[in-house]
């Protein structure tokens, strides 16, 4: 997806008329993708990995009162 996005900013949208007016909307997606990948869920993901979270299991339970 991040590939596809800026493929698409750079080869396409820039070199049109439009400009950036046309491209800002692939490198937000871009963006986007990218930030999938770095603060995504699971055991694989870059902040699991960082946090040191991958071998921990947090219980979640009812709040007391």
């Amino acid at each position: 997806m991040i590939v596809q996005f800026l493929v698409a900013g750079f080869a396409v949208s820039l070199p049109s008329q439009m400009g950036w007016g046309q491209a800002h909307l692939d490198f937000l997606m871009g963006a986007c993708g990218a930030l999938f990948v770095l603060s995504g869920g699971g055991q694989f993901a870059v902040d699991t990995l960082l946090a040191g979270r991958g071998s921990r299991k947090v219980e979640v339970g009812a709040p007391s009162i």
